[in-house]
């Protein structure tokens, strides 16, 4: 997978913003990307250094209406932590 197709978007709550605070930046991403690709994708997407990638998969889960059944999707997310002094415009 290419670095531009990392993205899918950043996760703007309450727990972000106050990592935002500590240089690192939450991002939701596609399933197959890696930490390399993440990292080079937002190096040249937002003109900064990553320091480290770490990532995590949240699981799907279940709904209920009535008596059926269903499932919300997971998604893997990424935590960017950026060099010291740098920031991110996320809107």
């Amino acid at each position: 997978m290419h670095a531009q197709d990392a993205f899918f978007a950043p996760l703007m709550t309450e727990k972000a913003s106050n990592a935002a605070a500590r240089g690192q930046y939450i991002f939701a991403v596609s399933d197959g990307v890696n930490k390399p690709s993440i990292a080079s994708a937002v190096a040249r997407r937002f003109g900064v250094t990553v320091m480290s990638v770490r990532m995590l998969r949240r699981p799907g889960k279940e709904r209920r209406r009535g008596r059926i059944t269903g499932w919300k999707p997971g998604f893997k997310k990424a935590i960017v932590t950026i060099q010291k002094g740098q920031t991110i415009e996320l809107q």
